[in-house]
Parts: C-alpha cells; structure tokens; sequence
C-alpha cells in the first residue's frame, strides 16, 4: 500500500506512548500532509488527508461543530498533547467516535515540530517510494514498448510493476494479451460486460472519478475469490480495447498510484493503436510494394524485421509456407479485390482461429497467405481457407498453391514453387482445389525461369510418346502402356517384367515391337527411352 495511514503513525518512536483518545477504528485512514492550527478558522483550508495538530485552541474553538466540517473535509484527525485533554469533553470524545475520528494524543514532552519532523518525513520517504516505483514502471512499459513490437507479452512485463495480474481484451472480448501470472482464458470464459453498468472504479491525482466496471466471477468451491476491474481504452470517443485488472473481491476503489499507471499503460497502447491504424490504412494502398520488398530479400536484419512486425501487427516466425490462391476472372468479386482487403482482412479475423499465423497480401488479383510453422497441420489450414473464400466469395472455383517450409527472408523462392503448383493444378485434372509444391514429384524439374510449367514441351512429349498408346489400348483393347510401366519400374529388365505380367519374353519383345511401330522410335535409343520415360513420369503425375 503506497499510503501513510494513522497506524503507520503510531510506530514511529515519538508516538510510542501516545494514545487514541477515539476512533479506535480509524487506524487505516490515510495521511498526505500535516499542518498546525494556527488560526481558528483552520477548517476552511483544510486539505482532504490532512492531519491537524491542535494545542490552545481546544480551550475556546474546537468544538462538535468544528469536527463536524473537519469530517466533512476528510481530515485524517487530529493530534494533541496530554495536558490539553482537559478541555475535551465526553461528550466531544463521543461524538468523535461516532464519526469515527481520531484524536491521538501525545506526551508534553515533544514541542510541535518534533512530532511534525518524523510524520512529514514519512510522507516524503513514502512519496519517493511513490516515485521510484512509478520511475520502474515508466522503465518497464518503455522497455516492453522497444522489445515487443505488437501487443503481445506486454502485461507479462507490465503486471510485476502494478502488483496485478492485467489483460487486454479487444471490442470483442478475445484476449489480445494477458499476463503470464494468472489464467485468464478459463478467468474469461463467462465474461461478459454490461454497458449499463459503468461504475466509479477510482479517483486520479486531481480526485476526479475515474469510469469503468467491474465484473464478479460466479463463485467456486476453494477457488481464490477475486474482481476484475474494466478499465476502457478509448480514442476519438470510442472504446477500443479494455484493460483488465484482477483484485482483491474486499477491494472497491483502485488506489490512485494505480491509477495513474493504468492511464500511462493506456496511453501507450492508444498510441500502438494509432501507428497500427495508420500502417495498416497504409498497407491497404501500399501492400504490392511491401510484398515486393520481402520477395527482395536475400536476408532479414533486425530493424527489417522491426519494419515488417509493425506493418503485419504480430511477430514474425522464421518459417512460412507460401500460398497463392486463386478466382476465377469472370467472377465479378476479383475485380478491384485490393479495396476489399480490409473486408477481407475483419473476415478472417472473425473466422480464423490461427489469423495471427498467417500473413494476408493480395497482388495481381490473387490472395498471397503466409502460413507460419508453427500451424499445425497447413494441409488443413488450406481446407479451411479455401472454405472460407469460397463462402466470402460465392464461388466454389477458387483454388491453391502451396510452397515448401520457406525461410521467410527466401519467400521469393516459396513464389515460384507456389506458382509452379497453382499452374500444375490449373492443368491436371484434380479432385482437389489445392496443390503443394512438395507432391509434383518429377514435373518439379519442367520448370522455366520464372518457375512456370513449359506448357510446350509438356504437351509435346505426352502426344509424342503417351497418347498414341493410349488412343491404341483403347481402339485395340491391349495394355501397352500398362507394359511401359512395369518394364521402365523394373528398370528395363525383360525377365522381371515378363515375369510380373505373366506373359513369355517373346511376347514382351512382341509388345515392345508394336510401340516402336506406333511411336516411330528405336527402344534402342537412349534418347528415345528416356523421352518416352520423362513422358510417362509426366502422365503419372497430372493423373
């Protein structure tokens, strides 16, 4: 507790022997300062918290009336010495009991200032604690503002400095950051605020109220009973985020040191919130150029990463997966999709448990997501984010392609591969709406430099060495190309593949006769075969 209060009075060595002559029941009233009576009019310049010292006066001005107004001032009482108890009354003591006020009395030996001297340097030394402990958490908020360039771990550096476990909720009552000191997850589960309940939860420096609210958890069997104080973060009128304070259940004001920590901490993140604003308004019109710097990278600097962790509004993990997805051009949606981001943007907010793993662009009418690593399973991820955008876009055509783990200073090379497996998926016939770089297999290698499939070459060698047989088994009903298979997996050996289809090795030879006649080629042909054999991988892998 960072208040002198008339008990902490009484210790001090030149109260040793004093006394309480009423409000026995007082001993926990604050003292900010101390002056004498000087003049009887005293009441009228009388500070709340302040304690009196009364001599002669009792004689002829002290009266019930005159502790009614003290009272009334939040005077913390009054101090006198032995030999002017005299003049106070029972009926005087009574009264002071009632309303609860103390009346210490001291011994005749102390002249004023020596009782004055001890009392108002424990005000001072209690005021410098005051300071120094606001001077740690000014050092403490200021630090967690440099080391932590988003909203998380925050309380985690600020609640040691406030002696409270705190959080922040956003407008929608999910946890934006909770210290580590306490579970607030399980703490919030019921929570729920009631506009209509706003309450005087604290008074700052200048005694003005300060508005919040409180919420009570229902209570449980050998739990620790506590409050939750609701302290709203506003700017420009609205509430943006809560701040809240976990207390005693016996607590019904905040303490004004507290207060004004809370404030500062408030006032920090209204100025978070202001630069993410205006980056984040910015980052609608100027995403293409920030996607760009980061495919630039060869490597990530400290203060690059700074950069982009105030850009994106989280921290950055090493790893991502790549992602492009897809619509198709006649959908009218597509058009101008970069002033739907932010739309975008609120609907995976609301609708993506893992929103803050992932990073959202969009550049040449196509989504570009980041998947962090630390996403469980991204196979997933991309179900459920395919499901997403088919409902936000009322189109079941939308389709992906997802890159290999990619550090994120490498996310040019995630690009390729995703485009590499966007174009394959936009080729083959797949069951799936989605394709990751790392199932290709062998097309991986018929790439060009700009990662695009060589639409040319691969047409050319699936009717040069595949179709023909195809269109053969059909019309002749045989299986050559089932042959061509078993014979390039048994790597070209005619005894194990006769042997696995049962047929003679005359037969194979027969076979293999008939292919070259279709194709026109030589199965003595190195190229020949190796042709046949890239065209075949080529078929296996798009069917």
């Amino acid at each position: 507790m960072m208040n002198l209060t008339i008990e902490d009075l009484m210790v001090l060595k030149e109260f040793s022997n004093a006394y309480l002559l009423s409000g026995k029941n007082a001993l926990t009233k604050k003292v900010t300062s101390i002056t004498i009576m000087d003049i009887p009019t005293i009441d009228e310049w009388i500070k709340p918290n302040e304690l009196l010292i009364v001599g002669t006066f009792f004689e002829n001005t002290v009266d019930a009336e005159f502790m009614i107004r003290l009272n009334e001032k939040n005077c913390s009482g009054i101090i006198t010495k032995e030999k002017f108890t005299k003049h106070i009354s029972e009926d005087f003591i009574k009264l002071a009991n009632e309303l609860n006020f103390p009346i210490i009395v001291v011994s005749d030996v102390f002249s004023w200032s020596e009782l004055m001297t001890p009392i108002t340097q424990a005000i001072i030394k209690l005021q410098q604690q005051l300071l120094l402990e606001s001077d740690h958490f000014q050092s403490a908020l200021i630090n967690s503002v440099l080391m932590n360039h988003s909203f998380e771990n925050m309380c985690t550096s600020i609640a040691p400095a406030i002696h409270h476990s705190i959080a922040i909720i956003d407008e929608h009552n999910e946890i934006v950051d909770a210290s580590s000191d306490f579970d607030w997850t399980n703490a919030l589960r019921q929570f729920s605020i009631n506009k209509n309940s706003s309450t005087v939860i604290g008074f700052d420096f200048q005694d003005h109220p300060i508005m919040g609210y409180v919420y009570t958890p229902k209570k449980k069997r050998d739990a620790n009973e506590y409050q939750l104080v609701v302290y709203p973060i506003q700017h420009k009128n609205k509430t943006i985020s809560n701040i809240l304070i976990k207390i005693d259940e016996n607590t019904t004001l905040l303490e004004k040191s507290l207060i004004l920590k809370i404030q500062s901490f408030a006032q920090i993140l209204v100025l978070k919130y202001m630069i993410y604003s205006d980056i984040y308004q910015a980052n609608l019109y100027y995403h293409d150029l920030i996607l760009d710097e980061i495919l630039n990278l060869t490597h990530l600097t400290s203060t690059q990463k700074i950069k982009f962790e105030l850009t994106i509004g989280h921290l950055i993990e090493n790893n991502y997966y790549i992602s492009i997805f897809q619509l198709p051009s006649q959908n009218n949606k597509t058009i101008r999709l970069v002033e739907q981001e932010q739309d975008i943007t609120e609907f995976l907010k609301m609708n993506y448990e893992n929103y803050s793993k992932i990073i959202v662009f969009i550049k040449d009418e196509k989504l570009i997501i980041f998947l962090g690593e630390s996403i469980d399973n991204p196979e997933k991820a991309i179900e459920k984010l395919l499901s997403l955008f088919q409902y936000y876009f009322s189109c079941n055509d939308i389709y992906a392609g997802i890159s290999q783990l990619q550090r994120f200073e490498k996310s040019y090379v995630g690009m390729k591969e995703a485009k590499q497996a966007l174009n394959t998926l936009t080729k083959i016939h797949s069951p799936k709406n989605y394709q990751f770089y790392t199932e290709l297999g062998f097309l991986r290698l018929l790439t060009d430099k700009k990662g695009d499939i060589d639409n040319i070459y691969f047409e050319e060698l699936l009717h040069s060495f595949i179709y023909p047989i195809i269109d053969y088994d059909t019309k002749n009903n045989t299986q050559l190309l089932d042959t061509l298979k078993v014979l390039f997996k048994n790597n070209l050996s005619n005894k194990k593949t006769s042997d696995e289809l049962y047929i003679h090795k005359n037969t194979l030879r027969a076979r293999m006769k008939r292919i070259e006649d279709i194709l026109s080629i030589d199965t003595t042909n190195n190229d020949d075969m190796l042709n046949m054999q890239i065209a075949l991988k080529i078929y296996e892998s798009i069917n």
